[in-house]
């Protein structure tokens, strides 16, 4: 478990395999759905709703109504278009279902577009940021700190999905009660995993490498120590990790089911990405949430501390 790859803890990848594998499969034909009118009624009052509570931005406000008149003139998209698409267009569909809106009630009032400003953020998983935080450039989207990344050219249905899964891990450390005391936690473990790694590569070997002799004999006392505090860190900070990617998977999983209701279309979608391995699962039940937290995904988690995690919480419940 290296620094770039703890500072993504909070990703959310695809596919087991990487994706390359899947350039076998030939380019899928368009599932195209339309949303009904009564759904657009929903959206339209929910951004509203938010625009008199002066919960979005006047620029923001604006992208959503454009979208809102473009939707309800041509009304009609590609579920497994890859684009690019645009975060706005996004949020749009992602405010068809309940699940959806509610996210968004909540971290609408915390989102300022200027990343200067602090808040959440979004950025392209592509963007020079973006590349710099990412080790796996086949992401679809991760969360570090206040920035969502996001990588806009997957299928639309895949975009939807893995950008709410990270929004839900915005709310847990932006909104929610003691959302800074686990960032606090998780930035403890990436300093000391940057620290352990960065001189137990200077102290390697007795004599040799960077440093010799009586200098190396002291780093390597400095790494058996940070070694141990890694280890304290790790345990302080992988049940929160792992109570966070639990509550988001599961959230994940309810909000595709609300996606299904609107049609059948999504279904399907869904169906064919998981067939060319462009996403993972669904649903994601306790067995293959346990590999990914144990072996799939970085994180390599000792099996006791899983199983002491689920003795305390059913996965069937993330409340």
């Amino acid at each position: 478990m290296r620094t770039a790859s703890l500072a993504c803890l909070l990703s959310l990848f695809g596919p087991v395999v990487p994706l390359r594998t899947a350039q076998a499969y030939p380019a899928p034909k368009p599932i195209t759905f339309s949303l009904s009118s009564s759904t657009r009624g929903d959206i339209a009052e929910f951004w509203a709703v938010q625009a008199e509570a002066h919960a979005t931005c006047d620029s923001i406000t604006t992208h959503i109504k454009a979208i809102a008149a473009e939707e309800k003139e041509h009304g009609t998209q590609d579920l497994l278009g890859k684009g690019p698409h645009t975060l706005e267009t996004a949020l749009y569909w992602m405010s068809a279902v309940p699940k959806g809106r509610a996210l968004l009630k909540q971290l609408l009032p915390v989102w300022d577009p200027d990343s200067k400003k602090r808040g959440l953020h979004f950025e392209s998983a592509s963007g020079a940021e973006g590349i710099r935080y990412n080790q796996n450039p086949e992401s679809m989207a991760f969360f570090i700190r206040d920035t969502v990344y996001i990588n806009y050219e997957f299928s639309f249905v895949v975009l939807l999905a893995s950008l709410f899964h990270e929004m839900i891990h915005a709310k847990q450390i932006l909104v929610d009660k003691g959302g800074a005391d686990k960032q606090a936690v998780l930035d403890r473990l990436n300093q000391i995993d940057s620290l352990y790694e960065h001189w137990s590569g200077m102290g390697a070997g007795e004599g040799t490498g960077v440093l010799g002799g009586a200098v190396s004999g002291e780093v390597t006392r400095m790494v058996k120590e940070l070694g141990e505090s890694l280890a304290k860190a790790k345990k302080e900070a992988f049940p929160i990790l792992l109570g966070m990617e639990h509550h988001a998977y599961r959230a994940q999983d309810d909000f595709i089911a609300e996606l299904f209701e609107l049609g059948g279309e999504f279904r399907n979608a869904l169906a064919d990405r998981i067939h060319a391995r462009q996403w993972l699962a669904y649903p994601i039940d306790e067995p293959l949430f346990r590999r990914l937290m144990q072996y799939e995904r970085g994180f390599n988690m000792p099996e006791e501390i899983v199983d002491a995690y689920f003795k305390e919480i059913p996965f069937s419940t993330y409340q």
